[in-house]
């Protein structure tokens, strides 16, 4: 494994661990096994980072989301392949889910959101739409969030409970109730 890749992992690790505020840049180094100074030879700041491993660990979900949905499939089934390939994809990598979850609700995810399109999201909202679910009068973030929330309980049941094996009758009742419950 190269350096920049030990730091990444070893730093997406830390912060998972202990947040973003406990985990310094000098901590990230002496873990990986490198040089305090040379964390800066790849990332210009903590920041910088932080970003870094969100930004790549989420074009890897979204790219394993990708492999199974195309925006030219029945709303319907874009919404199944992007819950049952993202309940996939995060528990087959656990840190990186907890990553993403830990940037997405800090500083740092507000101010990426604001900044970078999300087209997981778009699909959601464009196939939200098409389903009439759109229609409930709850503005389209809230009802992204519910989807996300709700599947996110799913994957946190998972690995805590099930051992992080995947459960396809249950991530389908699940998903069924979500969708039922957004429709009603």
């Amino acid at each position: 494994m190269d350096r920049r890749q030990a730091l990444k992992d070893t730093a997406m690790r830390l912060f998972v661990e202990e947040g973003f505020q406990q985990t310094s840049t000098a901590r990230v180094s002496k873990v990986a096994g490198v040089a305090t100074g040379t964390l800066f030879t790849y990332f210009a700041s903590k920041d910088d980072l932080i970003n870094t491993v969100y930004a790549e660990s989420k074009s890897e979900l979204t790219a394993f989301i990708l492999e199974k949905v195309t925006e030219s499939d029945p709303s319907i089934k874009i919404l199944k392949s992007i819950w049952k390939q993202g309940v996939k994809w995060s528990l087959a990598n656990p840190i990186q889910y907890r990553f993403i979850q830990l940037f997405e609700a800090s500083a740092y995810g507000l101010a990426y959101a604001e900044s970078h399109d999300n087209k997981i999201q778009n699909m959601i909202t464009e196939a939200s739409i098409e389903l009439g679910i759109s229609e409930k009068k709850l503005p389209q973030n809230l009802l992204n969030r519910i989807i996300s929330s709700n599947q996110n309980a799913l994957i946190d049941y998972l690995l805590t409970e099930e051992n992080g094996e995947y459960n396809k009758a249950l991530s389908k009742q699940m998903l069924e109730v979500t969708l039922a419950g957004l429709m009603e």
